[in-house]
């Protein structure tokens, strides 16, 4: 008698994603640990880089080429590329994170009030998101 395999459900996810969507899916991840890890992955501290010049570059008037001492190179004032475009991902991370917990917690009480509340409430409700939802998303 033949043994019947059964395949788990993220196998079975994961056999129907595109290439594109796992390329996708690897680089959101990537973005999210060099967020949480970017104390141990930058050059230079975050306080380093916002309220001191000291590390920039002697004799380099701030502009130091890339591969010299700094990985990316520095700025006008010296300061470490690398080190502010990691720290510059998590603040990009966090307000992008706040902005869609705020979304969702304004859509579902929303949803909530016309679906509970029903009449007038529910019809002016309606009008209000039909209303948001006809603006082109490149306007919002």
């Amino acid at each position: 008698m033949p043994e019947i395999q059964l395949r788990s459900p993220l196998r079975e996810l994961l056999s129907e994603l595109t290439p594109t969507v796992l390329i996708c899916a690897l680089i959101l991840v990537g973005f999210i640990l060099v967020v949480i890890f970017a104390p141990l992955i930058a050059p230079y501290g975050e306080g380093e880089i916002l309220t001191n010049d000291s590390f920039a570059l002697q004799g380099s008037e701030g502009k130091a080429q890339p591969g010299s001492t700094l990985l990316l190179g520095g700025d006008f004032l010296g300061r470490d590329i690398l080190s502010r475009l990691i720290y510059g991902a998590r603040v990009t991370l966090s307000v992008a994170l706040a902005i869609s917990l705020l979304a969702f917690l304004l859509g579902s009480t929303i949803g909530f009030l016309a679906a509970t509340i029903r009449g007038t409430a529910d019809a002016i409700l309606s009008r209000i998101v039909d209303a948001l939802i006809s603006f082109p998303s490149i306007m919002i």
